[in-house]
């Protein structure tokens, strides 16, 4: 077994030889983490002892005629021992001949990276700037019906209000129709209201990702992702009017790599 502390939380943690050299999952914080190569073996009598022992064993002529040295070394692996009896990292207990075989983390436990919705409001900046000038302006209609009495005021004001609000709910509600996230493992890209059509494409299978943002859409913060993956017949998928693209294509990077 090899037995290291997380690079993270400094947890104790003990995993198999044959993961030596993988990626796994800190059961502690949850942060992935690089398996160290494997420990020495168990038959060197230097195993277990602090740095500077271990020194002064090389150096030694003769270890056999140190049985303290080795009473100390035994007594420190048993210490290190008993620190991480129960710590243990979680995904290489289920699949570690896979990992070691094909050096990806399959094994590793899925959980999401980031999740978001298309702009509703940036993706159409000038009818979204039409529909607040109209809520003004119903407002505006109505406070002067308020003052004049005038009902036709009012009869504008409350259709300039429908109207302008509605366009803008309805623009909100049809962004939280389509969600995209991005786990550990794979693309989820959900769309549709009551019925509902999922398409998941597993990150080891997308090969490109070409992010392509107009002037106006820099200028307020979107852009376009079409991503190349060999999962699917028209090979491509394209993800409009994401916020942040950049954000959104590291994640789907980092997602790549692990």
């Amino acid at each position: 077994m090899i037995q290291f502390p997380c690079d993270n939380c400094n947890k104790p943690l003990r995993v198999d030889d044959a993961l030596a050299g993988k990626r796994a999952v800190c059961p502690h914080c949850r942060s992935v983490l690089e398996v160290p190569a494997v420990a020495a073996p168990a038959d060197d009598p230097a195993a277990g002892l602090p740095m500077a022992e271990q020194d002064e064993f090389a150096q030694a002529p003769d270890s056999s005629s140190r049985p303290g040295r080795k009473r100390r070394a035994a007594a420190a692996s048993a210490e290190e021992s008993q620190d991480t009896e129960d710590a243990a990292v979680e995904p290489t207990d289920r699949k570690a001949s896979q990992t070691a075989q094909d050096g990806r983390s399959d094994d590793l436990e899925e959980y999401d990276l980031l999740t978001v919705n298309p702009a509703w409001f940036l993706s159409r900046p000038g009818h979204g700037a039409i529909a607040i000038l109209g809520i003004i302006m119903g407002l505006a209609f109505l406070a002067g019906a308020a003052v004049q009495g005038a009902v036709g005021y009012a009869y504008v004001g409350l259709a300039l209000l429908a109207a302008s609000a509605g366009t803008l709910g309805f623009w909100k509600l049809q962004s939280k129709t389509m969600t995209i996230t991005v786990t550990t493992k794979q693309l989820i890209i959900a769309q549709g209201l009551f019925s509902r059509d999922t398409l998941e494409v597993p990150v080891r299978e997308i090969q490109d990702i070409r992010l392509t943002q107009t002037l106006t859409e820099r200028l307020v913060g979107i852009g376009r992702l079409s991503i190349s993956n060999s999962s699917q017949e028209d090979d491509e998928v394209e993800l409009k009017d994401i916020p942040n693209p950049q954000t959104l294509k590291k994640t789907i990077d980092k997602a790549r790599k692990l």
